[in-house]
């Protein structure tokens, strides 16, 4: 699996005004690398991989895997929160 982004940028709204999560974000993984996307609490980590699996949508920019641009969620990607969110159980 290839997976490319480009210059992927994300503003959300929240209580407190609008949040820039992703900002001119590129970078590429190819077949067979390990890529580890580090960084503090809210600098956009989970954004980034919901973006990636289709689950944000980005303002702009592109993420592209295997030659076909993430439009939404796809049955080839799947994303592990880091915690439960369905159930308050």
């Amino acid at each position: 699996m290839i997976i490319q982004v480009r210059n992927a940028a994300l503003t959300y709204q929240s209580k407190d005004g609008e949040v820039e999560a992703l900002h001119n974000i590129s970078l590429s993984m190819n077949k067979g690398e390990l890529c580890s996307i580090v960084g503090p609490s809210g600098c956009g980590k989970s954004t980034l991989l919901g973006a990636i699996a289709g689950l944000e949508r980005l303002d702009s920019g592109s993420i592209v895997v295997d030659g076909e641009e993430v439009t939404g969620p796809s049955p080839r990607i799947g994303l592990m929160p880091q915690r439960d969110q369905l159930f308050e159980w």
